[in-house]
């Protein structure tokens, strides 16, 4: 992974706020690879991202539950001070695009930021299909018209998620803007998403306000096809607009106002700013309000990059809800371009102040320093340091800083004993040198045991080789995985898992949605491989419009599961002692129609055995939140 697509790590999982309908091969724990030992780590305990210095913070200000429900995640903005968010030093995870930069007289570079970050390179025409650095996403050019620019880009990540992105227009998107010209847009171009699409046919549609000659584009409404519309009300600040309130409505029960308005909401937060154009304080639905203060200013920086000293610092407080005195303050420290935390002073527990390692880059001629990892100290005397190894593009020369590269993650870790574990991410080019940028090969511990990695071709996990402390005795443990990537969804899935003592579990994957088909465990003691079997249908959320309900485009959900409780299943899935030796579970969603609304809900689950029902019901508020279950004990017919 090359440096900006590590850089955009700490938003890369911004969609996940997003809730997707759980198919089931989530589910299936034989098949889940472990993550790497130097997880923990990369987050400190106070809150502090060791790879790139930010303190990650994160707030989910509103939530629709269930298949395609719609949240609103509060982060972190981008970690260049100079760049303008749509909530002051925050952002939020539907500010999602694309950017692309000429890269001479035919290339061009292009990034996808703000969900998944990822960089790719093409030629600079209207219709290319390529490969990202790690080549496990593609982006896609297709053509609106005869230039070489004119185009609208398509990104689709190695789970099957695609977002298409807005084709440029008379006036720039400009979600790249700088604080100093926040109508503007500093270098290169760039373009909104539009649309979200989900393998199990969730689709997200975002609308915003059009670009002019004096401001760029502001996403103003996100509608889900399984019923729900977040708003955005915006208000004008010397430092662009910002977002002022955002409000949630459930199409399937009540009319979504034609008007990007909150009034008619039951459920909003809303925000306001300091003239320094950070957030001052926001209010939840409950009416709870959280102050935040910074003292940045820029004037102040400006004046200080121009002495000697080059380096500006200020302090940013967190309180809770009617608190007088913060809970939190972060010293902050900037230099040409970047960022990051340099102290935090907690009301309780631990202070942390930090020492950063600062990798040189390159990027539009510009020279800056980058976070790669750093020690953090705690005021018990106690540290821990996080190593990211620095890199050269492969064939490229090492003293041009634009080819700096650095891991996807910690290549050392000593923790708060002493005790250092290190990898590896470099696989050395076979010519003109430098390196092509692996995940990590192998780890090794303080002891001497150690843990080896293979991978795929597109980087999937193929094997884990737990090696023994030396002098042990004890044999290697292999764990092993295969994969099928014939459909992109599924190229991360396992279709066999053998663990450390051979057994094998395999699975088969829906080549339409990615949801698990069937998955069949190591043989029992009698020799029968247990088998499940899940099957899927599609629902339709009905959502109202001045009182008349349509059909909206349909999502996959999970309908049925069923094994075998003694005896083996045969190829149509049917038990060899009988129907009765089976094992049913169905599941039972919300049905809408032309008079009646309904989002994708599950209602409830029956478990079929041994001639008798167990239903269990469930029913929820507008917002998809469970407000009661009903045991089997009742004796339901059905879930309504």
């Amino acid at each position: 992974m090359n440096a900006k697509a590590v850089r955009w790590r700490g938003t890369a999982l911004a969609l996940a706020s997003i809730s997707i309908p759980t198919l089931a091969w989530a589910q299936s724990d034989p098949l889940t690879i472990p993550p790497p030992p130097p997880e923990k780590y990369a987050v400190n305990a106070g809150g502090v991202d060791m790879r790139t210095g930010q303190y990650a913070y994160s707030n989910e200000d509103l939530a629709a539950a269930g298949p395609g429900g719609i949240r609103l995640q509060r982060t972190n903005g981008t970690y260049d001070s100079n760049a303008w968010n749509i909530m002051g030093q925050f952002t939020d995870n539907w500010h999602i695009f694309a950017t692309y930069q000429p890269n001479g007289t035919a290339s061009a570079v292009f990034t996808v930021e703000g969900a998944r970050g990822q960089q790719f390179t093409a030629l600079n025409i209207n219709n290319f299909s390529t490969t990202s650095l790690t080549g496990m996403d593609t982006l896609q050019a297709m053509p609106t018209g005869s230039g070489a620019t004119d185009r609208y880009l398509v990104y689709t990540a190695q789970d099957g998620m695609r977002i298409t992105f807005r084709p440029p227009g008379t006036y720039a998107d400009a979600p790249k803007r700088s604080r100093s010209n926040p109508s503007g847009i500093t270098s290169g171009y760039a373009f909104f998403a539009s649309k979200i699409e989900q393998p199990d046919g969730v689709t997200f549609t975002l609308a915003y306000d059009e670009p002019t000659s004096t401001h760029g584009a502001y996403l103003r409404r996100v509608t889900s096809n399984t019923g729900y519309v977040l708003i955005f009300e915006l208000v004008s600040n010397p430092y662009g607009q910002m977002i002022s309130k955002a409000c949630l409505f459930n199409a399937a029960v009540e009319t979504v106002p034609e008007s990007n308005t909150c009034d008619a909401s039951t459920y909003k937060t809303s925000y306001t700013y300091s003239s320094n154009g950070f957030m001052s304080s926001s209010t939840d639905a409950l009416g709870n309000v959280s102050q935040y203060n910074s003292t940045y200013n820029d004037a102040d920086y400006t004046a200080t990059m121009a002495s000697p000293t080059r380096w500006y610092r200020w302090n940013e407080a967190f309180y809770r809800p009617g608190a007088s005195t913060p809970y939190l303050t972060n010293r902050m420290v900037r230099g040409l371009k970047y960022a990051y935390v340099e102290s935090q002073d907690f009301a309780a527990g631990a202070d942390y102040s930090y020492a950063w390692h600062v990798v040189l880059q390159g990027e539009n001629g510009e020279e800056f320093g980058e976070i790669a990892g750093g020690t953090a100290m705690r005021s018990d005397g106690t540290s821990v340091t996080i190593a990211y190894q620095a890199m050269t593009r492969p064939g490229y020369s090492v003293d041009n800083i634009n080819n700096n590269i650095i891991s996807s993650g910690p290549s050392a870790i000593t923790n708060e004993l002493g005790q250092k574990m290190t990898s590896n991410y470099c696989i050395p080019a076979t010519s003109g040198g430098g390196c092509y940028v692996v995940s990590a090969q192998y780890w090794k511990y303080p002891e001497g045991n150690e843990t080896d990695y293979t991978y795929t071709g597109w980087g999937a996990v193929e094997s884990i080789t737990d090696k023994a402390k030396p002098g042990s005795a004890m044999a290697d443990v292999v764990r092993k995985y295969t994969y099928d990537c014939s459909f992109l969804a599924n190229c991360d899935k396992p279709t066999s898992a053998t663990d450390g003592r051979g057994n094998t579990t395999t699975a088969v994957y829906s080549t339409v949605h990615g949801g698990l088909l069937q998955k069949t465990l190591p043989s029992d003691v009698n020799g029968i491989h247990p088998e499940t079997r899940y099957t899927y249908g599609q629902i339709n959320a009905w959502t109202t419009n001045a009182g008349a309900f349509s059909a909206s485009a349909p999502v996959w959900v999970l309908q049925s599961e069923q094994f075998c409780k003694t005896s083996a299943a045969d190829a149509n899935g049917n038990c060899s002692a009988g129907a009765a030796d089976e094992v049913r579970t169905n599941y039972q969603y919300e049905a809408g129609s032309s008079s009646k609304g309904s989002n994708v809900r599950l209602l409830g689950k029956s478990i079929v055995a041994d001639g008798k029902t167990l239903r269990t019901c469930m029913s929820y508020d507008k917002w998809g939140r469970t407000i009661s279950e009903t045991s089997p004990n009742a004796n339901l017919a059905v879930c309504s």
